[in-house]
């Protein structure tokens, strides 16, 4: 969130999102602890979104 308020990104509804994408439907999500429908539809999406790129994309291991 700091990150888009220094590039100058002030809309609530894409800050809302941002800030919901972590959360999980039971609750044990953060940073807020929401569940169920109070987590915006497209906080999961965002969730999913990232969750894939992180399968698909090679991660550093170390040096070999």
């Amino acid at each position: 969130m700091q990150a888009l308020q220094e590039a100058g990104i002030d809309n609530k509804l894409i800050a809302t999102i941002i800030s919901q994408h972590h959360e999980q439907a039971d609750g044990k999500g953060y940073p807020y602890g929401l569940s169920g429908t109070e987590i915006r539809p497209e906080a999961e999406i965002l969730a999913l979104c990232e969750r894939y790129v992180a399968m698909i994309t090679k991660r550093a291991t170390g040096p070999d």
